[in-house]
């Protein structure tokens, strides 16, 4: 055994002492990508004339990867050019489309044509001429056609799904469906929605020879419709309205109506890097009960306000959102709630990252809880909601690397080539 081992650390040194191939980093230029793009094994394939590496410091250019849902379904990704060491500002921003039907693979190839052309200028600069090829897919027409849309701009999704579980003692089956219909416009933005879910629990185990059973079902159904209207650059109003029902929230029947203003501070083209956006709702509403309530209720009508005030960051050096949410009744202005979340991920100094996140939510409107109270089941099995007067999450994480600045080499043997996630 003495003998196996010491010829395996034999073999170990001398592999270890084998000189690997890097990348010629003198030759090609430093690349870093961050943000909605996580393809960087398939980035180095289709564009070998440079190196990536694992901080935006170590770059020559950084690519900051955004995105946002378009009204069709499908994203709009922005990718922010910055350059760095002889490239100081050379900036720039190219526009990528993609389609809700589209796969991924049609869709990372998107994106990575869309890096391709903002790389060109960079590339000339540097001297890679000989090493690039320029080629287009054909005569492009003299006036680009109007394309016929019979639908309209509208856009219909569903969805259905299940989820089933159990043993011998217990056994636990969820279903959700839903339907909806969006129309997006530069000016006006239309949504409606149809929504139900059905859970259920069921219980069966034996103690001191007495058999106990236990089934529980709780359902909900929500009917949505919403219209956004763009007033300027940094002004919008909105309206909505709702029609909810769930035995977990003993809502027998809820209606409500609102309408809102709201405002951002930067203009809402800017929105996939930066928004400050203050809102303010006013509404009206209708209860009616499963059960009487602790405030003696099975009905009532309910006048509601709200505001909030939404910050959301993503720049070179990280991604930050800050939130501040309050609402109440106005009839009694004490039954109120307030929350606070916020979370950012920052890239302190070469190499270290700091995520964080926290939410709390101060909670004074619990308006329609049972007057009957809750059962030892409903406690212990969550099915029931409780009175609380907070709620709160956090979490921390600090994640370090060192070493070789490179990660241009993919060994995918035993699933080391597998994806790998970046948390920004």
């Amino acid at each position: 055994m003495k003998k196996v081992l010491i010829l395996f650390l034999l073999l170990f040194s001398v592999a270890s002492a084998q000189t690997v191939s890097g990348p010629e980093s003198e030759k090609n230029p430093k690349l870093y990508v961050n943000g909605n793009f996580y393809e960087l094994k398939f980035l180095k394939e289709q564009l070998p004339v440079v190196d990536l590496v694992n901080d935006r410091k170590d770059a020559d250019i950084h690519i900051l990867v955004t995105s946002q849902s378009t009204g069709s379904g499908g994203n709009e990704y922005l990718l922010y050019f910055y350059g760095q060491n002889r490239f100081d500002k050379m900036n720039d921003t190219i526009k990528v489309i993609t389609e809700v039907n589209e796969s991924a693979d049609l869709v990372r190839g998107k994106i990575v044509r869309g890096i391709k052309t903002g790389m060109f200028n960079y590339l000339r600069r540097w001297g890679l001429e000989d090493r690039m090829s320029i080629g287009f897919a054909g005569k492009a027409p003299e006036a680009p056609a109007q394309k016929e849309d019979p639908w309209n701009l509208w856009v219909f999704r569903t969805s259905f799904s299940g989820y089933f579980n159990g043993e011998s003692s217990s056994q636990y089956s969820s279903i959700y469906g839903s339907l909806s219909a969006s129309r997006t416009t530069e000016d006006l933005r239309l949504s409606f929605g149809l929504s139900g879910s059905y859970n259920e629990n069921s219980y069966n185990y034996d103690m001191d020879g007495i058999n106990y059973e236990f089934t529980n079902i709780t359902r909900s159904q929500s009917l949505s419709a919403s219209a956004v209207k763009s007033i300027s650059d940094h002004w919008s109003l909105g309206g909505w309205s709702s029609v909810y029902k769930s035995t977990y929230g003993n809502i027998d029947f809820e209606w409500d109506l609102s309408t809102g203003l709201e405002y951002n501070l930067f203009p809402y083209s800017e929105s996939s890097q930066k928004q400050l956006r203050f809102t303010y709702k006013l509404g009206i509403m209708y209860e009616n009960y499963f059960q009487e309530t602790v405030y003696f209720k099975e009905s009532e009508y309910l006048a509601t306000q709200n505001a909030s005030v939404i910050l959301n960051l993503t720049q070179p050096w990280g991604s930050a959102t800050f939130g501040i949410y309050g609402s109440n009744y106005l009839q009694d202005l004490t039954k109120y709630s307030v929350s606070l979340s916020t979370y950012f991920s920052l890239r302190l100094v070469r190499g270290l990252s700091l995520n964080c996140s926290f939410y709390y939510s101060k909670i004074n409107n619990q308006l329609s809880l049972p007057r009957a109270g809750a059962s030892v089941e409903d406690v212990l099995l969550r099915i029931r909601q409780l009175e609380t007067h907070y709620s709160y999450s956090a979490s921390v994480g600090l994640s370090f690397s060192f070493g070789s600045i490179f990660n241009n080499v993919v060994n995918p043997r035993f699933g080391g080539g597998g994806s790998t996630i970046y948390y920004e």
